[in-house]
């Protein structure tokens, strides 16, 4: 019942930033990579916050963090009654529609009044605090309150060395009790903004991680920066601005993530003529001959299929040492020096029966 009740709520909502599409997105990457700690920067109308946080209650754990200061809480407000989008109660074209929609879902009919009631006549409490309050109200409703916080308070994109653990006044400290998984920028977007946000957040990140960063795969000087920067740090070089008045304790950071990790840029563009129509992904994942996260692998050095748990003892650890694995190994040269001695027939006999065994032990 919850899911669907998320469902209509981005049917009423998702079109005011273009959260009908990535919300369904990032709940899916979550539910497949299961990240523990996931940070969103710019809370918007909460859509992609609410998705990511029914991911986290499937997944049975992680926690979902979204930042804002409520500075354009009005604005939000206004957005989703504007006459720019389909949602808007106060002209009877759309009026009709929404009235069917909360219909199925009479759930979510306080929680739009409620924000109507702040715009027509905006209450005394900081304009933050009525964002954090009316989240959280969603976020009741839609059964994902455990699952996600909203913090609030300005985090600069505008300089590179503030520790993050001193900004928003701390706030971001139980944030930074694990490395980050997933970090979702959906605030400003520039070069210079996309170079503070990684100067400050890469040190933070996860070793197999991901940064999305809203709009900026259609934003052309953003778009080629990124990939310029992907580019240098997995030639191993740190491009100065990462530098730049930075801490001695974040320039050992910065330089042991270079030694250390790759990145991988991907473009997700929208068939979708509109403002907001893209995410840029930067992937992050060590420097190492597999993909991330780890996870079982198939057909490895001719091996059968190899549990996850042997793959961190052998990436992570460096030891692979089983019984099972070393008679695989003898068993498949015995059966190649058999193979060179036998016809097509009998080789195809031999296959066979090494299959029934298999059934049978199955």
């Amino acid at each position: 019942m919850r899911h669907e009740l998320l469902w209509s709520w981005t049917e009423l909502i998702g079109e005011v930033f273009a959260t009908e599409y990535r919300g369904p997105f990032f709940h899916s990457l979550v539910r497949m990579q299961k990240p523990q700690n996931i940070l969103e920067l710019g809370t918007g109308l909460g859509t992609t916050a609410f998705w990511m946080a029914q991911a986290v209650k499937e997944n049975g754990r992680g926690h979902v963090w979204t930042v804002d200061n409520g500075g354009s809480w009005p604005h939000v407000i206004g957005s989703l009654f504007s006459d720019a989008h389909r949602v808007d109660w106060v002209t009877s074209q759309s009026r009709e529609e929404t009235s069917r929609r909360l219909e199925r879902s009479p759930e979510l009919q306080p929680l739009l009044v409620a924000a109507l009631g702040e715009l027509m006549s905006p209450p005394d409490a900081p304009e933050h605090l009525q964002l954090q309050t009316w989240i959280h109200d969603v976020a009741t409703v839609l059964g994902v309150r455990p699952q996600l916080d909203q913090l609030t308070g300005s985090l600069s994109l505008e300089q590179t060395h503030p520790d993050l653990r001193d900004d928003m006044e701390g706030q971001l400290k139980p944030v930074l009790e694990q490395p980050i998984d997933l970090l979702f920028s959906d605030t400003q977007h520039s070069p210079e903004n996309l170079l503070c946000l990684l100067t400050r957040f890469l040190p933070w990140m996860a070793p197999s991680s991901s940064i999305f960063i809203d709009s900026a795969a259609t934003a052309l000087d953003t778009h080629l920066t990124a990939h310029r920067v992907a580019d240098q740090i997995n030639h191993g070089k740190l491009p100065a601005i990462f530098l730049a008045g930075t801490s001695p304790e974040q320039r050992q950071k910065l330089t042991d993530f270079v030694m250390t990790r790759r990145l991988t840029v991907i473009d997700l563009v929208e068939g979708v003529d509109r403002q907001q129509n893209s995410v840029l992904w930067i992937k992050i994942e060590p420097v190492n001959v597999v993909p991330y996260p780890l996870s079982r692998m198939h057909e490895m050095g001719r091996a059968p299929n190899i549990p996850r748990e042997r793959i961190v003892a052998l990436f992570e650890q460096g030891t692979f040492t089983t019984p099972e694995f070393s008679q695989h190994y003898q068993d498949m040269g015995t059966l190649r020096t058999m193979a060179n001695g036998l016809s097509p027939e009998q080789l195809r006999q031999v296959l066979a029966f090494i299959g029934s065994i298999g059934a049978n032990r199955g």
